[in-house]
């Protein structure tokens, strides 16, 4: 199981999105949605309808390895992140375009990539948390310019014209106790958002922070926080607050631990926690994937991998697991190679060529024929995914 659990983690750590200064503009107390055991997962239960299938282009400069994340543009092409901090632009039919971006020490390199997202215009941008920058590239890759600020971050988002979200934790930016800044490309703060106390600044250092977008309005989720915010016009609130039953951590858990940091760790790791994983919407669902796990740090561990998905016309949210099995190092599929949701409100998946030649008569394929030109040895293939 400790490997299993691991996968949670390293998953996490990969996922890899106002005029004047006013603080803490938080309000609101959002949709409260309780989580219910569905008992089957994504394919099982019959909420996929069909899929269409797009390879991504094999070629010696293409390859993504084992991991990827997708962003989408806005003109349908693919941009994926992979393992090794390089990104590789593909377009809607899965031709490889161009790859840019890669880590190091020189001006247009960086030591990691925590976010991705585009700016007004579609043109992509990278984020390092490392290296306090963000990275301006053309749609085709090349680059345009380095931002750097005085901030330390872990997760940012493009907002709007020359601002950014900066998700941070204020003990590594002294006199800034909040944990979501914006700021320009002059690095001005300009709004500051979500206090937060010593002792959970302490111990989120280093947590994990995903932004998405839909529409005007920016979202954001703290992977040990089951709640998720929306930034539009200025305002924050909380659009989203989730009740995972014993998995959910109490609001006041880091405040009564103190200043030790250690300490709360430890705590934590040993009672259940959700961690928010992603989330996603389009104009007809909405979709939050967590992972449930319980007594990391003890001999009797457990997982489980849940999506939460709410269609829009019937206003209910239906609930897919995935049971994490000790005994198998090999994860089941499907489980976390969702991406998100597209303009065609399908569910985009990334997944490897071994997994989806195993399982492919568990699917209804639109456009079998490709299936046929599919190799174990080829590239990560995108599944387009209808749901019911």
């Amino acid at each position: 199981m400790k490997n299993s659990l691991l996968f949670f983690a390293a998953f996490a750590v990969f996922v890899l999105t106002v005029s004047g200064c006013k603080n803490n503009r938080h309000t609101g107390e959002g949709e409260f949605v309780v989580y219910r055991s569905g008992g089957k997962d994504l394919l099982s239960s019959g909420v996929i309808k069909s899929v269409t299938l797009v390879p991504l282009e094999t070629t010696d400069k293409s390859l993504i390895g084992a991991w990827g994340q997708v962003a989408l543009a806005d003109n349908g092409d693919y941009y994926v992140v992979d393992q090794q901090q390089s990104v590789y632009r593909f377009d809607a039919q899965g031709r490889f375009l161009s790859s840019f971006g890669r880590r190091g020490q020189g001006p247009q390199e960086y030591e990691r990539i925590n976010s991705f997202s585009f700016d007004d215009a579609g043109n992509p941008i990278i984020y390092s948390g490392e290296n306090s920058a963000a990275y301006y590239f053309t749609r085709e890759g090349e680059f345009v310019k380095r931002v750097d600020w005085e901030i330390n971050f872990n997760g940012a988002a493009h907002y709007q014209g020359d601002t950014h979200l900066l998700h941070t934790y204020f003990e590594k930016n002294e006199g800034e106790p909040w944990r979501l800044l914006k700021v320009d490309n002059t690095g001005e703060i300009i709004g500051r958002y979500l206090e937060q106390s010593f002792a959970a600044g302490s111990f989120f250092d280093g947590g994990m922070s995903v932004f998405s977008r839909y529409g005007d309005a920016v979202y954001l989720c703290e992977n040990l926080n089951s709640v998720v915010y929306r930034l539009e016009e200025g305002e924050l609130e909380t659009a989203f607050r989730f009740d995972f039953g014993r998995y959910t951590i109490p609001e006041d858990f880091f405040s009564t631990r103190g200043d030790n940091p250690e300490q709360a760790l430890h705590s934590l790791f040993s009672r259940a926690l959700a961690i928010i994983i992603r989330f996603t919407r389009s104009d007809e669902y909405i979709l939050v994937e967590a992972g449930l796990i319980s007594g990391i740090m003890t001999s009797h561990s457990s997982a489980t991998y849940v999506y939460g998905l709410k269609n829009k016309r019937s206003e209910n949210w239906r609930w897919f697991e995935y049971e994490i099995n000790s005994d198998d190092d090999n994860m089941p599929f499907l489980l976390g190679s969702t991406q998100g949701l597209n303009a065609r409100n399908q569910l985009v998946c990334l997944v490897d060529p071994v997994a989806l030649l195993e399982n492919a008569d568990r699917l209804t394929i639109t456009n079998p024929e490709v299936l046929a030109t599919i190799t174990e040895d080829d590239n990560h293939v995108i599944l387009l995914c209808d749901l019911e």
